[in-house]
């Protein structure tokens, strides 16, 4: 059962009302609240170089003509890799050949990294 609040109508109902409260955040600042030292400051990234610089690169300008390398080839449209590469922020072109097939491909520096990608989706592997 859901219990909406009421609205206050008086003066006596805001003073318990303030009193409900404060006795409630009193019972917090009691708390200890501690950071484990592990945790670094919040400027520091988590991401690695890789990362960092796969996110600065794929914000910039692209061509889908420079996708050159083929990197999956497949009659059906699999869905599941294309949202995989753009998870991954490495971007594709896809195209579709004379026999149906479709066919992604990337930009050269990204070629590795997507084979990992798709050899980890089509084989069920987990990330090394």
């Amino acid at each position: 059962m859901l219990a909406f609040q009421t609205p206050i109508t008086n003066l006596r109902e805001l003073h318990w009302a303030s009193v409900q409260q404060r006795t409630a955040m009193s019972t917090i600042d009691d708390q200890a609240f501690e950071i484990p030292e592990s945790i670094g400051p919040i400027s520091k990234s988590s991401q690695p170089e890789d990362e960092r610089r796969a996110a600065r690169s794929y914000l910039k300008a692209w061509h889908p003509e420079n996708a050159t390398v083929e990197i999956w080839s497949q009659v059906a449209l699999d869905t599941i890799a294309e949202m995989a590469l753009r998870e991954n922020l490495i971007h594709y072109r896809l195209q579709r050949d004379e026999n149906g097939a479709y066919k992604l491909f990337v930009l050269p520096e990204d070629a590795p990294r997507a084979r990992e990608i798709l050899r980890e989706i089509v084989g069920g592997e987990p990330p090394k």
